[in-house]
């Protein structure tokens, strides 16, 4: 006989901590934070004419940053800003980058300043896509913004690099004309969006059902993202885990609903645990799935009590077979018969005298049908 028994009490803490964690999951918005560099200086990776007092540019007040035209035609350098000192929880998509730059020059008719590199910084290195503007800088400080929410400046990203003090912006100014121009830039600050990574498995279901010996799992997935696959477990006690085996994702990256089963040949008489570990295709990032609980009783099943006994046991029987009466034997440990008895199958119990016997331990027999089963049995006075 087998009964399928749905855990109330010992996991109703870790099914409400795991819907928890999937709601919260499912409802977090963007996070954006913004910080402002704590370093500035001029870089001749590019360019002919430096800037002049760059540590200016750190804050948003009178100011600034400057750097004129030596000739006709000429590149400022680098002005590199970082340490902007993030500190993105572990965890997190990075989804986009923004930068503002509050900046101004000296414009005529016949001279301009225009943008010729905005590119940004990771671990100290300046590289990704070149956000130049082609518009005229503005005569009094404006902030311009590059990059967006959901631009990543073509490259990736990872919060280590976000949080890294060499995570930054670099610009360089193109100066024309035939007056020498000044361009200006007041402050500098970065935006960062990030989202939390996503559930590598979104389940629908998980179920565990015994019957005529066998007990068989199946579940199912909304979505899979890098799902490498799932490892059966089992338990006897919810606390110690075997592996029973494994099933491989069926669309490692999906948004189709996916059906999965499995049967557990071999489960244990009387209560199991089951549960799934999912592992990404990194083989390193995993999760687990809620918990079932299975209980498979024997066909034949005898029940002592008390346990250890006193001065009387009771035995009590649980099955179906349609024989008259059950023999039960009651022997020492070296097999010494020292009673018999008779269980008729219309009582379903038996009641023994343990006063007349020695304190220790004794072994209880019963044929049903072709089986014998064992019990032992403590006799203490």
């Amino acid at each position: 006989m087998q009964n399928k028994n749905t855990m109330n009490r010992m996991f109703s803490l870790f099914t409400f901590t795991f819907l928890l964690l999937v709601s919260f999951q499912s409802w977090a918005q963007t996070t954006t934070s913004i910080q402002n560099a704590s370093t500035i200086l001029s870089s001749n990776i590019i360019g002919s004419v430096a800037w002049s007092n760059p540590l200016n540019a750190l804050l948003n007040d009178a100011s600034k940053t400057t750097s004129t035209a030596l000739a006709l035609g000429n590149d400022t350098e680098y002005l590199i800003a970082t340490g902007f000192n993030f500190s993105v929880p572990t965890g997190m998509v990075i989804s986009g980058i923004e930068v503002d730059i509050v900046k101004s020059a000296t414009n005529g008719i016949s001279y301009n300043v225009t943008d010729n590199q905005v590119r940004i910084v990771k671990a100290g290195v300046v590289t990704g896509t070149n956000l130049a503007s082609p518009t005229t800088w503005a005569g009094t400080d404006q902030t311009v913004t590059y990059g967006s929410s959901t631009s990543k400046w073509g490259t990736t990203w990872t919060v280590a690099d976000i949080n890294d003090p060499g995570f930054g912006i670099a610009i360089s100014a193109h100066l024309a004309g035939l007056l020498l121009p000044t361009a200006r830039v007041n402050a500098i600050s970065i935006s960062v969006s990030y989202d939390i990574a996503p559930l590598p498995v979104s389940m629908i279901s998980f179920d565990a059902q015994g019957e005529n010996k066998l007990v068989y799992l199946s579940w199912g997935t909304a979505s899979e993202n890098n799902n490498y696959g799932f490892t059966i477990q089992r338990s006897s006690n919810g606390r110690d885990w075997i592996n029973l085996g494994e099933v491989r994702s069926l669309s490692p990256n999906s948004t189709n609903v996916n059906t999965y089963s499995y049967t557990d040949a071999f489960p244990q008489t009387g209560g199991n645990y089951y549960r799934l570990l999912q592992t990404d295709v990194d083989q390193k990032t995993f999760s687990y799935s809620n918990i079932e609980w299975v209980e498979l009783k024997a066909e034949n099943e005898i029940s002592l009590y008390p346990n250890p006994a006193h001065d009387m046991i009771h035995v009590a029987y649980a099955g179906n077979d349609e024989v008259l009466e059950i023999p039960v034997t009651l022997s020492d440990l070296t097999g010494r018969t020292i009673q018999t008895y008779a269980l008729p199958l219309n009582e379903n119990s038996l009641s023994i005298s343990t006063t007349e016997l020695p304190s220790g331990e004794y072994l209880l027999s019963m044929v049903v049908k072709e089986e014998v089963i064992y019990k032992r049995v403590v006799v203490g006075h």
